[in-house]
């Protein structure tokens, strides 16, 4: 790393740590101006509920009903704390400050306060009395003081909305943090300290001796002269070489290929300095910032996506109408299912369609499916039209993920394809942190539809980077072959694979999001929290899931270790499912997604490493493309299984039970995977010897 990349590094670290510094302040600031906030807020909602009763007792009075008198005031005191969640007491007292009516336990401390609060001519202010803040109005019927309402709002409230918006601020400064960086790489591409930066990259690299590296148009734009003199001298020392190759090959073809001693040593000469020096046109370099300009726009598309995690199913049951012939449990779990299984299929099928009219161009048609999807759904009027536009949205997400793959694949290579994948996997990963967490929090804020509306101006945003930011290309024909049934069935004929699959695999995607996407954000409401807790549950899935998959991926390495992981992750994943029923309320759940991202993380990684040893025989035959194509697309049937289990499971048995057995089943799997792995290695060795 050259000097000016370091400074660039220390300079843009600066800057977050600026950036969240300042961002933690303002949100300190306005959680405290909140809290100062909350309890006047209270007070003028009771004041106000308070005057609506003291109405409805004057009607009462004009009957000639005194206040000892009244009828129904428990029904109406019931009926009022139904309507608000706050309130928890609500007493009324003669003048004397005794009770005649009460709702709610005995308070203690309540006599010494009304008889303070009821000296005074207008509303006593509002005071903190065992657990309750508690108003107290006058009742003044016919201009005579007839005795008190005391209305005590729950201490318990206040501190959970507290809580809320503590939650709520910790999530914004997460998801800031993340989109922070992504701004920083989006304005950074084209700055003049970026260009700077690369442009002593390059020269740092000729240095050593690597002139394959290229002066791109925004750094001659940004650095002028500068950067041209620089790019001459790597164009000047790569024609050279380039001359040498040809003044060589031509006396080698005029000696027919019989060189004499001189000729033979200009060669062992130029294979000396090819393996001192590196040569070359600089694609990678190319490439490289092509791929740089993906990030901003896929980031953007998949956050659309991302944003409805949390609530979809809240989302479905309010679309719902009963079918007599399917239960509510699977009709909500309806819409996740059909676009796993879509996503599913979209990898085999839509390669080659990527490649024919070019990834610029299907990236662009996929976001573009995705912003009607969304904005159709978020207009659904009714669960059938809902599928629909939903249906349109996993072929949005499908095209998109499999353009941008191919997107990346095309321009990279070597170690350039290495990094770049890393950063196609780096962007899900951070949208699956942002989009869940904020999607909770903005659907239970602005709504469910009106979030939905925001993720089809995320496509538009995303579109129309797609268009003006990444180069026009043409189509090409298609290298891509698709999967045919035989090949899919030759591949099971594979014991150890379909072994390998039925037991790792398609398990770990079942309890994936069967648990996280389906009966997380149904759960919620059960336990009387909503769908920003879901969102902030996803979302602490995904960064268990951002710092564990590294961590795992490198203690897996050895191939011993797979089967190790596998299964261990496939039983502590399993484990998870007990925490709903042994902890219920929310601390239970928070156990489950705790548990679930670490097995998870295990998994993963050792799984798709697992794919080559067990199936070296179909690769020479089918190629590694189509192999792990079959087992991308099989493993993916478990993301299809795993909210129709989870709903029939559910209308059975109930949300503990749901979640314990479809842990037991998920634990079961796991301890089959690790007995039949020894034998799976076994026949993975015997493939390797034919």
């Amino acid at each position: 790393m050259s000097y000016a990349q370091r400074l660039l590094s220390r300079f843009a670290a600066v800057l977050l740590v600026a950036l969240m510094a300042s961002l933690a302040l303002s949100s300190w600031f306005v959680l405290s101006a909140f809290e100062r906030a909350l309890i006047p807020e209270i007070e003028g909602k009771s004041v106000t509920l308070g005057h609506s009763l003291i109405n409805l007792i004057g009607q009462a009075s004009a009957q000639g009903m005194a206040l000892d008198q009244l009828v129904g005031v428990q029904e109406v005191f019931l009926r009022v704390q139904q309507d608000n969640d706050e309130i928890g007491l609500l007493v009324i007292t003669d003048t004397e400050h005794k009770v005649l009516h009460q709702l709610g336990s005995p308070v203690q401390g309540l006599a010494e306060y009304v008889a303070q609060a009821g000296r005074g001519d207008g509303v006593a202010p509002m005071r903190l009395v065992s657990g309750n803040y508690i108003v107290t109005l006058p009742i003044d019927l016919e201009g005579t003081r007839q005795g008190y309402l005391h209305i005590g709002a729950k201490q318990a409230f206040v501190q959970g909305v507290l809580k809320e918006s503590l939650l709520d601020v910790l999530v914004v400064l997460v998801v800031a943090f993340f989109v922070a960086v992504e701004i920083t790489y989006f304005f950074a591409e084209r700055s003049a300290v970026m260009q700077f930066a690369l442009l002593m990259r390059a020269v740092a690299d000729g240095g050593r001796g690597n002139f394959a590296y290229t002066i791109s148009a925004p750094m001659q734009q940004s650095l002028g002269s500068l950067a041209t003199r620089v790019g001459h001298v790597a164009s000047a020392v790569n024609a050279a070489y380039t001359a040498m190759l040809g003044l060589f090959g031509q006396a080698w073809r005029a000696r027919r290929g019989q060189g004499n001693r001189k000729l033979l040593e200009a060669g062992k000469a130029l294979r000396a300095l090819r393996s001192r020096y590196r040569f070359g046109g600089g694609a990678g370099d190319a490439g490289a910032a092509r791929i740089a300009l993906l990030r901003a726009p896929l980031f953007l598309a998949f956050l659309g996506a991302d944003l409805t995690r949390a609530f979809l199913p809240l989302y479905c049951a309010q679309l719902y109408t009963p079918v007599p012939w399917l239960s509510t449990q699977f009709v909500l779990g309806l819409p996740i299912m059909l676009f796993m299984l879509i996503v599913a299929l979209s990898q085999p099928l839509l390669g080659g369609w990527c490649e024919r009219v070019g990834r610029r161009q299907a990236l662009f048609a996929g976001v573009a499916i995705g912003i009607v999807a969304h904005i159709g759904a978020a207009l659904a009027y009714s669960m059938v039209d809902f599928l629909l536009w939903w249906s349109l949205a996993g072929l949005s997400w499908g095209i998109v993920f499999v353009a941008a793959q191919g997107y990346v694949l095309q321009h990279a290579t070597g170690p350039a394809r290495v990094r770049g994948l890393a950063l196609f996997v780096g962007v899900i990963m951070i949208s699956s942190v942002c989009g869940p967490s904020i999607g909770g929090i903005l659907g239970e804020g602005i709504g469910y539809r009106e979030t939905l509306f925001l993720a089809g101006v995320l496509g538009c945003c995303s579109a129309w980077m797609i268009w003006l930011r990444l180069p026009a290309e043409r189509g090409m024909s298609a290298s891509h072959k698709p999967t045919r049934i035989a090949d899919v069935a030759r591949l099971l004929r594979n014991r150890q694979f379909l072994v390998f699959l039925l037991s790792g695999a398609m398990p770990a995607k079942i309890i994936l999001i069967g648990f996280c996407f389906y009966l997380v954000p149904l759960y919620m409401p059960d336990i009387g929290s909503n769908s920003a807790m879901a969102g902030r549950l996803i979302m602490l899935y995904a960064i268990v899931m951002v710092i564990g998959v590294p961590l795992t991926s490198r203690w897996s390495a050895e191939p011993s270790q797979r089967r190790l992981f596998v299964s261990g992750g496939l039983i502590i994943s399993a484990f998870a499912g007990l925490f709903p029923l042994l902890v219920p309320g929310i601390y239970g759940v928070v156990g489950l997604v705790l548990l679930l991202g670490i097995g998870q993380a295990m998994s993963i990684a050792p799984q798709t490493a697992m794919v080559e040893p067990l199936c070296k025989k179909e690769i020479l035959l089918l190629g590694e493309g189509t192999v792990v194509g079959v087992y991308r697309l099989i493993e993916r049937i478990g993301n299809v299984i795993g909210p129709l289990v989870a709903a029939v499971l559910l209308q059975a048995f109930g949300f503990g039970l749901t979640f314990a057995l479809i842990g037991l089943f998920v634990g079961l799997c796991g301890v089959i995977f690790f007995v039949s792995s020894p034998a799976t290695e076994a026949g993975a060795r015997g493939k390797a010897l034919e």
